[in-house]
């Protein structure tokens, strides 16, 4: 008899400390990990200007986009868009020059049916300043700030370097 109770009490341990294992674990990714997650896309939320990543490729396809990567230069330097033209544009010392470099390309865009795609990562605020600075050339191709930035790039392999 003893040694059921001695069994009973061996598994009723065992059982406490998954669940307390398993309570310390959905605090760490409630905690830690959440806030870096990014939700889905949903285009019936968006605000005007903003398009999801899915959305874009579909209508658009990788060749048919010219992107714009508004990160700061050591972001930029350690992976950007793969597929499709990148330029790097930004609010820095360099501003004048890189949107200079850019320009020519951004004004052929609307002629080839090129969409503007500006994306930042989720620490700054530059996508929707760079967007609104390019409106201003009046571009003929559409731009669009990619909601969820270099997060939702870097979610899809094919795309992120």
């Amino acid at each position: 008899m003893n040694k059921y109770k001695e069994t009973i009490y061996q598994a009723l341990r065992l059982i406490f400390g998954a669940l307390v294992l398993a309570a310390l674990l959905a605090y760490a990714d409630y905690r830690w990990m959440e806030p870096n997650r990014t939700p889905p896309c949903d285009p019936s939320k968006l605000s005007e200007g903003h398009i999801c990543l899915t959305t874009v490729l579909k209508q658009w396809g990788y060749s048919k986009i010219v992107w714009i990567d508004a990160r700061n230069q050591d972001a930029f330097e350690r992976g950007t868009v793969k597929n499709g033209q990148v330029l790097s544009i930004r609010n820095d010392e360099k501003a004048a020059d890189l949107l200079a470099k850019a320009l020519p390309v951004l004004h052929q865009a609307g002629i080839d049916d090129k969409c503007i795609v500006v994306f930042c990562d989720r620490s700054c605020n530059a996508a929707s300043e760079i967007a609104e600075m390019l409106k201003g050339f009046q571009l003929q191709a559409p731009i669009y700030i990619l909601e969820g930035g270099w997060d939702e790039i870097r979610k899809n392999p094919s795309l992120a370097s």
